[in-house]
């Protein structure tokens, strides 16, 4: 993978007045504004949520600014996914979209500061889940992109280093939901796309095993939006697997919950 340059940061002169106030550190975020921003990315309104969330990457308490440049990264990888659309030339859509350049440095900006910041907290504290689950996801949030969004074969040696990670998280914690996501849906892509003869180099994977533990991870998830990420996740993998009146059910309990999802709408409306 050739990750695009970083977002160069230009930093803009304050009026004389203000080098006289004293600074103060930026504030952990209140469970209010986190839970709002992941309200807005499950209902489909991914710009918002961006948006929502980019104050809160500026926490000095590191697990609640990885959550957000995960969910950050999320929001402008869904966002770039529905600028490009449906059609099967991913780079000529690629190459036609306007705000998608910027949106690709920022997420590339995420994904650098964030796995930085998962690693210094790494390097003090070995045994810190949140922070080893965020290096993961972090990786496969650029994974992701690439090689589902963009249809890019590139940087799949990474998915050794992020199963390495959400190994690691759920031998200490084994009902470590989202992880047990991720890691489903490492699975999963190892299963159906990679070539059968390469399939051992990423520790193999298996698609049906990976459906199952997408379900368990629904039925077992108490936290609201750790149940919605494993949710979305089983919907997006029973449609893969034309498992369409399976798909509905799910699709029909999450429109429940995310009633302006305008993708569950337009499924559920098919």
């Amino acid at each position: 993978m050739h990750p695009p340059r970083l977002v160069t940061i230009l930093i803009v002169a304050a009026p004389l007045w203000a080098a006289l106030t004293p600074i103060s550190r930026p504030q952990a975020p209140s469970p209010s504004a986190l839970a709002e921003a992941q309200r807005l990315f499950y209902s489909g309104k991914y710009k918002e949520a961006a948006a929502a969330v980019a104050p809160l990457r500026l926490s000095d308490v590191p697990a609640n600014a990885l959550a957000a440049y995960e969910l950050h990264s999320s929001a402008l990888h869904f966002q770039i996914r529905d600028l490009l659309g449906e059609g099967k030339d991913r780079q000529k859509a690629l190459r036609a979209c306007g705000p998608c350049a910027g949106l690709l440095r920022e997420l590339e900006a995420d994904v650098v500061t964030g796995r930085a910041t998962a690693a210094t907290r790494l390097a003090v504290a070995p045994n810190d889940v949140q922070a080893r689950y965020y290096q993961a996801k972090l990786m496969l949030n650029r994974l992701w992109l690439q090689n589902g969004t963009l249809g890019r074969r590139t940087g799949l040696g990474d998915y050794r280093a992020a199963r390495a990670d959400l190994d690691r998280v759920l031998q200490r914690v084994p009902g470590h939901i989202r992880a047990r996501v991720a890691r489903a849906w490492i699975d999963y892509f190892v299963d159906s796309r990679v070539p059968w003869g390469f399939k051992w180099v990423f520790g193999g994977g298996d698609r049906k095993k990976a459906v199952i533990a997408l379900q368990a991870a629904v039925a077992e998830a108490s936290d609201p939006f750790e149940k919605a990420e494993a949710e979305f996740g089983l919907w997006n993998a029973l449609v893969r697997e034309q498992r369409t009146a399976d798909a509905r059910v799910v699709a029909q309990r999450l429109l429940t919950t995310f009633p302006e999802n305008s993708e569950l709408k337009k499924f559920l409306g098919r």
